[in-house]
């Protein structure tokens, strides 16, 4: 924001287990939008909170793709 120079602040839910792999990818996820200015908070859910948030539709973001 121009006006008070506090950076956009998104919010990415995640499904995570605690796992190393995922957290090395949440730490990429966070530099690649700091260098576009914005603060990505990233919260990792269990997955039975993680499925409530999606299907009620209360989240900003989340990684979601089409798998075969």
């Amino acid at each position: 924001d121009p006006k008070t120079g506090k950076s956009l602040i998104l919010i990415l839910d995640v499904e995570s287990t605690g796992k190393p792999s995922e957290r090395a990818i949440f730490n990429w996820y966070r530099k690649q939008m700091n260098l576009l200015g914005i603060q990505l908070q990233v919260r990792e859910d269990d997955k039975n909170h993680y499925h409530r948030l999606i299907s009620s539709g209360d989240f900003q973001m989340t990684p979601f793709a089409w798998g075969g």
